[in-house]
C-alpha cells in the first residue's frame, strides 16, 4: 500500500548491508557536515531499546529543542537498525498543512506490516515530526502490526508503551588552554563547529586568539548542532571572534545586525514560527496571552547570554497575572528555553536559566527598548551588590556562581549606566566596585588591572572625582606601574586617608612602595588592614593583611609574616570567610616550604585546596593566583609569567576542581588572553609548558625556594628599623654564594648546562641547543643543584651569573652570563 514520504523496501531485495562504521576524526580533521558527530553513545543506547525483547515491539519518542538534531539522530539510529536486524524500515513526515497528520503514519505502519515475512525481525516505522500526531492511535496500529516505532517531537508526550529519550546538544568544552589544542578539538560541539566552519574556510583553523572564542560560542549555544551551524556559517566569513562578540552582547545589539545580514527573519515578522508566532496583541498592552508573549519576547532584547525568570518578570512590565501565561506560551512555541544553568537573582543564585535560541532571532522591535535598558542595568547592579555582600560575608559560592553566571548582562548594565541618558556614573561606580570583590577572588592581577583602567578612566571622564581617581590609581598599581601611580596618590588622590576611601588609598601606597621601600610599604598594608576592619570589612582586611604577611616573608620579616598569616585565618574561621581561610592556609604553606618543614606545607596546602574547592575551580585558581603572580612581586612580566605557570598547571589538573558536570567556568580560558599579551606567543607557551608538569604545591615550594636562595627583589640600601639586623644564621648559611672551586667541582657539560639556564632556557631548549634527551637535561640540572647545595634554578643562575664575573675580573674584561654561548634558541 502506497503512502506518502514513506518509501517501503521491497520485499525481494536482500536487506541494507550494515553501514560501514566511520573512524572518529582526528583532532584537526575536517569531517563532512553529513556525519553525525559526538552521538555514538546515544545511537547505541536507542538500537538497544529498540531491539530489546518483550511482548510488544518497542515504541520510542526522540524529544528536544528545534535544531538538536532530532531528525538526524533518528535517520542514525534508523540505519544501525535495519544494519543490525536486516528488517524493513521506513520513514514518514506528517504533514500539518492539510489532512489529519496521523493518518500517514498509521498507513506506513500497516504498509511495514505487509512486507514483513512470517518469522522476520519487526520493521521499524520512523515518524519523523510526530508532535500532532494522535499517537495512541499510532501506538495501537503499530502494536497490532507488529512494528517497531521511533517518532521525534519536540515536547515529550508521555504515553503508555512509549519510551520518551531527550536529545540535548553535544557535549561542550569546560574550559580551554592553548596547552591543549588537540583534545580542545576533539570535543563534540567544537568539533562539529570546526566542520561547519571548514565547509566554507578550508583554511580555517584553532589558535590561541580564537580558541576561547570558539569554545564559549560552542558552551552559550549549549552545543545545538543547528545553532552551532549557523553560528559556524557567520564565522566562517566574519571570524570566530566577531560571532563570540555579539553572542555575548544584548540580544538586540550586535547579534542582531549580523543575523539579519545573514537573512534570518525576525520572530516578530510574518515568518511562520514552529507552532505558532508569539505576535497577537499590541505591544504595549496585556490585553492577551498574544500581547503579553510578544512584549516578554521585544524584551529580552536587553538581556545578554540568558536571564533568569525574576530578571524577565522585573523588567518586562508584564503584570504578574500573564506573566507565566506568556511565559509558557514562549516555551511552548520554541522562541525561549529552559535550562538548569545557575542565573543571578536579587538573594542569590538559582538553578534556572531562561535563553533565546538563534531561531528566535533577530527579536521584534520594543518600542521601550531604552526604559528598558536603563530598568535591566540597575537590576543587575542590585544583583551584584547581593552578591559583593555574600561573597564578603561567607556565603561565597553563591555569590562567585552568579558574578559568573550573570557576567554578560553586568558587562552589559555598567555600560548603560555609563552612557545611558539618565544613567549615573556613581551608579556605575557602585556596579565596578561589587565587580572587584569578585575579580579580587577568582582573577589575576593583569585582569583585575584590565578591567579596573577603562572603568576607571570613563568614570573620569563623566564625572572627575576622588573616587574615579582612586580606581585608577589601583589599576595603574595592578598593571605594574607603582612609578606611574605615585602622582596619582599624592596629588589627585589626596593625601588625607581618613576618609571613606582611605583603607584603599593606605593599601596603593603600601603596594606602590614596598619594593623601594619595604619597611614603609608593609607598615601601609598593615594600617590598610586595620582601617579595612575598622570600616567594617573584613574580608578586605583579611586579603590586605596576607598581603602584608607576605611582603614581610619576601623582605626578611618571616616569624612576623607567619603570625599575621595565623591571626588571619582564625579571624576567617571565626566568621565563617572560606575564602580567606582557604587564602591563609596558603600563605601558611609557603611559610613552611620557605622554612624547610616540607610534611607541614604538604598538610596546610592540602587543607588549603579543601577549603577552596568547595567555593568552585575559580576561587582555587584565584587564590593560587594572589599567592604566586600578585602585586608584590615586581614588574607585569615576572607577574605574568608566574600566572601563565600557574595557568598551565592548573588546566592540567582542572578535573579535580570541577565539581558540576553542567558548568563550563572557563576558568583558565578567561585568564589566558591578557597574559598572552603581556609575554608574546611563544614565551606565554612556554610558560604553560612549564607549569603543566607540575603540582599546584609544586609551585608552591619552587617559590618559597626562589624566596630562600635570595630570589626576592632587593631590600633597600639603607637599613630600616626591623629590616636592616642581621639574618638568622640558618638564613645565611642558604643564601651564601657558590665559591670558585664549585666550578671545578661541576663537569663542562654540566658547566655548560648551567650557563643556558641562567640565559632562562627550558628543560626542552636547552635539550634542544646541546642535542641531548629532555631526561638527560632533568639529571644534569639535578645534580648540578646538589653539587652547588642550591634548591632550584634561581641558584643556578646566581651561581652561573658570579662565575662569569669571576672569569671576566680575571681575563681584565666584562662578560655576560653565558657568554660564548649561541642565543638563537632563547
Amino acid at each position: 500500500m502506497p503512502f506518502p514520504n514513506a518509501p517501503v523496501p521491497s520485499p525481494s531485495l536482500p536487506p541494507s548491508p550494515p553501514p560501514t562504521p566511520t573512524p572518529p576524526p582526528s583532532s584537526f580533521s575536517s569531517p563532512s557536515p553529513a556525519e553525525l558527530i559526538g552521538r555514538d553513545e546515544e545511537i547505541a543506547h536507542l538500537l538497544s531499546l529498540l531491539t530489546r525483547p518483550g511482548p510488544a515491539p518497542a515504541a520510542v519518542l526522540l524529544h528536544g529543542a528545534p535544531g538538536v538534531g532530532k531528525s538526524r539522530l533518528a535517520a542514525a539510529v534508523t540505519a544501525a537498525y535495519r544494519g543490525a536486524t536486516g528488517a524493513a524500515t521506513a520513514t514518514v513526515v506528517p504533514p500539518t498543512a492539510t489532512g489529519d497528520p496521523g493518518s500517514a503514519a498509521v498507513e506506513a505502519a500497516l504498509a511495514l506490516a505487509a512486507v514483513r515475512g512470517e518469522q522476520g525481525p519487526a520493521p521499524l516505522l520512523t515518524v519523523d515530526g510526530a508532535d500532532a500526531v494522535d499517537q495512541r492511535n499510532l501506538l495501537a496500529a503499530a502494536g497490532s502490526a507488529g512494528v517497531v516505532v521511533l517518532a521525534t517531537a519536540r515536547a515529550d508526550r508521555p504515553a503508555a508503551g512509549l519510551v520518551s529519550v531527550p536529545v540535548r546538544g553535544l557535549r561542550l568544552p569546560r574550559d580551554c588552554s592553548t596547552a591543549d589544542p588537540e583534545g580542545f578539538a576533539a570535543v563534540p560541539s567544537v568539533q562539529l563547529y570546526l566542520a561547519r566552519l571548514r565547509t566554507l574556510n578550508p583554511e580555517a583553523a584553532v589558535h590561541g586568539g580564537n580558541q576561547q572564542a570558539i569554545a564559549r560560542t560552542c558552551a552559550q549555544l549549549r552545543g545545538v548542532p543547528g545553532a552551532l551551524g549557523l553560528a559556524a556559517r557567520m564565522a566562517a566569513l566574519e571570524g570566530p571572534e566577531t560571532v563570540w562578540n555579539a553572542l555575548s552582547a544584548p540580544y538586540g545589539g550586535r547579534l542582531t545586525d549580523l543575523l539579519r545580514m545573514y537573512g534570518v527573519p525576525s520572530a516578530g515578522t510574518d515568518a511562520e514560527t514552529d507552532g505558532g508566532r508569539a505576535g497577537g496583541g499590541d505591544d504595549g498592552g496585556d490585553s492577551g496571552d498574544g500581547g503579553s508573549a510578544q512584549r516578554l519576547l521585544a524584551r529580552c532584547a536587553v538581556f545578554a547570554d540568558g536571564f533568569g525568570t525574576e530578571a524577565l518578570r522585573e523588567i518586562s512590565g508584564v503584570r504578574t497575572a500573564g506573566f507565566a501565561t506568556a511565559l509558557h506560551t514562549l516555551l511552548a512555541q520554541g522562541l525561549l528555553t529552559l535550562s538548569a544553568q545557575p542565573s543571578g537573582q536579587l538573594d542569590g543564585p538559582v538553578r534556572t536559566r531562561l535563553q533565546v535560541p538563534l531561531t528566535a532571532l533577530p527579536l521584534p522591535p520594543d518600542p521601550g527598548a531604552e526604559t528598558a535598558r536603563l530598568a535591566h542595568a540597575r537590576y543587575y547592579a542590585r544583583v551584584a551588590r547581593t552578591a559583593a555582600r555574600q561573597i564578603a560575608e561567607g556565603d561565597q559560592r553563591a555569590g562567585i556562581t552568579v558574578f559568573r553566571a550573570e557576567e554578560a548582562n553586568l558587562r552589559a548594565a555598567l555600560e548603560t549606566l555609563f552612557t545611558h541618558g539618565d544613567g549615573d556614573p556613581d551608579e556605575a561606580l557602585d556596579l565596578a566596585e561589587d565587580l572587584l570583590v569578585h575579580w579580587y577572588a577568582t582573577g589575576p592581577t593583569a585582569i583585575r588591572a584590565g578591567v579596573l583602567d577603562p572603568l576607571a578612566r570613563r568614570a573620569a571622564t563623566h564625572r572627575p572625582c576622588r573616587r574615579a581617581q582612586s580606581l585608577l590609581t589601583e589599576a595603574t598599581v595592578l598593571a605594574g606601574h607603582p612609578e606611574a601611580a605615585r602622582p596619582l596618590l599624592d596629588g589627585a588622590a589626596g593625601a588625607d586617608t581618613s576618609g571613606p576611601d582611605g583603607g584603599r588609598l593606605l593599601r596603593l601606597r603600601g603596594l606602590a612602595a614596598v619594593h623601594s621601600d619595604p619597611a614603609d610599604g608593609t607598615a601601609s598594608l598593615r594600617r590598610a588592614a586595620e582601617r579595612r576592619a575598622a570600616d567594617g570589612d573584613r574580608h578586605g582586611a583579611a586579603r590586605v593583611a596576607l598581603e602584608a604577611a607576605l611582603a614581610d616573608l619576601l623582605y626578611g620579616e618571616v616569624r612576623r609574616g607567619e603570625d599575621t598569616a595565623l591571626e588571619t585565618l582564625c579571624g576567617a574561621l571565626r566568621r565563617g570567610d572560606v575564602f580567606a581561610a582557604g587564602s591563609a592556609l596558603l600563605h601558611l604553606a609557603l611559610f613552611a616550604a620557605a622554612a624547610g618543614r616540607t610534611r607541614q606545607a604538604a598538610d596546610r596546602h592540602a587543607r588549603a585546596l579543601a577549603s577552596l574547592r568547595s567555593l568552585g575551580a575559580p576561587a582555587v585558581l584565584g587564590a593560587h593566583l594572589t599567592l604566586l603572580a600578585g602585586p608584590l612581586l615586581p614588574g607585569p612580566t615576572g607577574r605574568a609569567r608566574a600566572t601563565a605557570r600557574v595557568l598551565g598547571c592548573f588546566y592540567a589538573s582542572r578535573a579535580a576542581f570541577l565539581d558540576d558536570p553542567d558548568e563550563s567556568p572557563f576558568t583558565t580560558a578567561r585568564c589566558e588572553e591578557p597574559v598572552r599579551r603581556l609575554l608574546g606567543e611563544e614565551a606565554f607557551r612556554a610558560a604553560l609548558a612549564e607549569g603543566a608538569g607540575l603540582s599546584l604545591l609544586d609551585l608552591v615550594t619552587a617559590f618559597a625556594a626562589r624566596r630562600r636562595d635570595g630570589g626576592a627583589p632587593a631590600a633597600p640600601e639603607a637599613p630600616r628599623a626591623g629590616y636592616g639586623g642581621p639574618p638568622a644564621p640558618a638564613v645565611l648559611e642558604r643564601r651564601a654564594p657558590a665559591t670558585a672551586a664549585a666550578t671545578e667541582e661541576l663537569t663542562p657539560r654540566q658547566t655548560e648546562v648551567s650557563q643556558l639556564v641562567a640565559l632562562g632556557l627550558s628543560n626542552k631548549q636547552i635539550a634542544r641547543q646541546l642535542e641531548i634527551s629532555e631526561w638527560t637535561v632533568v639529571n644534569h640540572i639535578r645534580e648540578v643543584m646538589r653539587r652547588l647545595g642550591c634548591a632550584s634554578r634561581v641558584g643556578i643562575a646566581r651561581w652561573a651569573h658570579e662565575a662569569e664575573h669571576r672569569r671576566a675580573a680575571t681575563a681584565g674584561m666584562s662578560l655576560s652570563p653565558g657568554a660564548g654561548v649561541r642565543r638563537d634558541a632563547v
